[in-house]
């Protein structure tokens, strides 16, 4: 390959092709390696950022080097103006999968979350907590994109096709659906690196929350430290939005600022019984989220436990029996009028999404109708300890962003690399 003037190329390495992603702070760009031509994404935060995220983020996947579900990050440095790290190109985030195909099989999950208890069990036992778990940060193989979007119009008064199945999917994918976990932007020490004694448990209540209020335990929500049980609390409500179709009870929570937001899914979560978020699902889901919950702050989650109560969820399982509500149960904390008894009849063992959802009671008119508050918040300051690497660290300041997938979807309506706009602060980048 010969570069030409119009090339940009970070590191004197990376050859620059399309923007693949853009985050509240940063960019995602795919680029090739003009030696290997193997392709790679690289993320890129402004200098001046008031809380820079990349150069702790590197940092972070130094220490989680070659572990099971993360991402190699190949460099860090400084190009143009900007924190740059190059790291593994992926695919698919099992958020896009979920909004394609909306039902996503009970074994595929099982199999998805497992994954994760592993991916989560090597970072803990590195003295590492991920904080900010969610589907829109786990991603598959840079091998499994979704297929591309049909070129024609359907004709006018015609009912939109329907989507594809799940299983359609995954038939032209890898047998092993491999699935990683990234930006860790917002992870941070539960131990001390250097002595291994955990950190001590906050004694006043954190102010800012740090995470996604859709996917935070319970803890987190009440201003407790993050600790380990936490990252698990929330791959459990993860599992839960993708058993539901994204039909989770908090879903779609209107407030007028980040606070309200928080308190009011802190309340659903705290006021309905785990029986009734979890009605008609296999019961290894509702014993999950009930054991991450009973954990205490310094307490190591049994993961071979967690990962018994997931494979236990599938046909004839020892925890695949459906969850059923107590006649007396408490119920959500909006008026009895919206909440829909669940049916007296056909109890009968059926693993199918559209099971679930007819067993479940309507949520409609608890939940108003927006978009889901799913903003990102101030971290705390344990990412103070960070320890210094010098692998392939470069001098440089110490911010957050998107995945970076691969989809074909976003390649085949690229028209240039993107490089030399960038919206969040105006730069214009002249070649």
């Amino acid at each position: 390959m010969n570069p030409n003037s119009n090339d940009v190329i970070v590191g004197e390495q990376w050859l620059v092709l399309a923007k693949i992603g853009q985050g509240s702070f940063g960019e995602v760009f795919e680029a090739q390696d003009i030696a290997s031509k193997q392709h790679f994404a690289i993320k890129r935060e402004p200098l001046d950022l008031e809380q820079p995220q990349l150069h702790h983020e590197s940092k972070i996947y130094d220490v989680l080097k070659n572990g099971p579900g993360i991402p190699t990050c190949h460099w860090y440095g400084q190009f143009d103006g900007f924190d740059c790290i190059v790291i593994d190109l992926l695919g698919t985030s099992i958020k896009q999968l979920q909004e394609t195909v909306r039902f996503i099989p009970l074994d595929v999950v099982i199999d998805l979350g497992c994954q994760m208890i592993s991916t989560l069990e090597y970072i803990h036992d590195k003295g590492i907590v991920y904080r900010d778990i969610k589907p829109e940060n786990i991603l598959f193989s840079a091998s499994c994109t979704m297929p591309n979007k049909p070129y024609f119009e359907p004709p006018m008064h015609s009912p939109p096709p329907s989507p594809p199945s799940c299983r359609s999917i995954l038939s032209g994918w890898d047998k092993k659906m491999s699935v990683y976990l990234v930006d860790f932007g917002l992870a941070t020490w539960w131990r001390n690196p250097k002595t291994k004694k955990p950190y001590p448990e906050c004694k006043k209540p954190i102010k800012y929350k740090t995470g996604t209020a859709r996917y935070a335990s319970l803890n987190v929500h009440r201003g407790r430290t993050h600790a380990r049980r936490d990252d698990l609390e929330s791959l459990g409500y993860v599992l839960l939005d993708l058993l539901l179709a994204g039909e989770l009870p908090w879903s779609g929570i209107t407030a007028k600022t980040c606070k309200q937001g928080w308190d009011h899914l802190k309340n659903i979560k705290e006021d309905m019984l785990l029986e009734d978020i979890c009605l008609g699902l296999p019961r290894g889901i509702m014993d999950f989220i009930d054991y991450t919950r009973r954990l205490r702050y310094n307490d190591r989650p049994d993961y071979d436990h967690l990962r018994r109560l997931l494979r236990g969820c599938l046909e004839s399982g020892p925890f695949s029996k459906p969850v059923m509500s107590h006649a007396n149960s408490r119920l959500m904390p909006s008026p009895p009028r919206y909440y829909q008894a669940p049916p007296k009849k056909n109890h009968k063992r059926d693993h199918s999404h559209e099971s679930f959802m007819k067993r479940r009671p309507s949520m409609g008119g608890y939940r108003p109708k927006s978009n889901e508050d799913d903003s990102v918040f101030k971290m705390d300051d344990l990412v103070k300890e960070l320890p210094s690497h010098k692998s392939y660290h470069s001098s440089s300041t110490p911010r957050r962003h998107r995945h970076h997938s691969s989809s074909s979807q976003n390649r085949n309506y690229r028209k240039h690399n993107g490089w030399n706009s960038h919206a969040i602060h105006n730069y214009q980048w002249e070649k």
